[in-house]
């Protein structure tokens, strides 16, 4: 992954629009795991969006 100057991954390794998720387990507000296949098994709606860390 190319960095710019500041450190930061260029937008190029950004997910393009219609890409598959990688798949992950994050805690939520309790610090209980939620991985998105379980979720998705599990027949939830997902909605997943991606905020840049930094303008």
């Amino acid at each position: 992954m190319e960095l710019t100057p500041a450190g930061h991954p260029r937008e190029q390794s950004a997910p393009c629009i219609g890409a598959r998720a990688p798949l992950f387990t994050l805690p939520d507000e309790n610090n209980q795991p939620h991985s998105l296949v379980d979720e998705l098994r599990a027949g939830k709606p997902i909605v997943l969006f991606f905020m840049r860390g930094e303008w």
